[in-house]
């Protein structure tokens, strides 16, 4: 009953979180980045400080509606970590959508990665499999998880139809790609990268690379040794 329990409840912050992420998240991410292009456009320099002010806002407010998205946290990501978290969304996912193959390769990482590191990258996770879902038209995913000197890597790879990939990351906000923008953003939060590869005919891979620190990880495991 327990177990039951926490899956409904995790199933519920994930949607919520979701709602909010796809809605004003977006919302906000695609006006910011519209008065972004204004402001290029203004030759008066107080019309130029009055769109930078308002920008300002809209980013913090971005950042509010984030951290209230990492709030509604899957229970597993505490505890278990992000593998077996992705694991289990990958599960209900395929489940809920069985013309798409995920196939998994993940690192295990129990509790080595700080909480705000592992809740960006299953956030990134989730938007990768939503633009999939949305724009790729794919029918085989895979997700790859490693950790590798001080890196946690994260790659989504599709066997979609691709886009061709703008030259600037504001007009991938134009053509409506705000979920790759906002997956920048977060990766951005905690000192990492997000790397997009695609064109036309050849799917779409997403690569996010977050540094975590290994040698503090070390030393609590010798203090946690009796």
């Amino acid at each position: 009953m327990a177990a039951r329990w926490n899956a409904q409840i995790s199933c519920l912050s994930l949607q919520v979180a979701r709602d909010l992420h796809d809605g004003p998240l977006q919302e906000i991410i695609g006006v910011t980045y519209q008065l972004q292009a204004l402001e290029d456009t203004q030759a008066d320099e107080y019309d130029r400080d009055q769109l930078k002010t308002i920008q300002k806002a809209l980013n913090q407010l971005a950042k509010s509606v984030r951290t209230i998205c990492g709030e509604l946290r899957p229970p597993t990501l505490a505890p278990f970590g992000l593998e077996k978290t992705i694991r289990s969304h990958a599960e209900q996912f395929q489940a809920a959508h069985p013309e798409l193959t995920i196939n998994l390769d993940l690192a295990q990482d129990g509790q080595t990665l700080s909480e705000q590191v592992r809740i960006v990258l299953f956030r990134i996770y989730q938007e990768a499999l939503n633009n999939i879902l949305r724009h790729a038209q794919a029918h085989v995913v895979r997700i790859r998880f490693r950790l590798r000197e001080g890196q946690a890597i994260l790659k989504i790879q599709d066997n979609g139809k691709g886009f061709e990939l703008p030259n600037r990351w504001i007009n991938l906000a134009r053509q409506g790609h705000l979920g790759i923008v906002g997956a920048m953003e977060r990766a951005k939060e905690v000192g990492g990268n997000l790397e997009v590869t695609t064109r036309p005919g050849k799917g779409t891979i997403i690569r996010a690379v977050v540094p975590f620190n290994e040698e503090l990880i070390r030393f609590s495991s010798q203090e946690d040794k009796p």
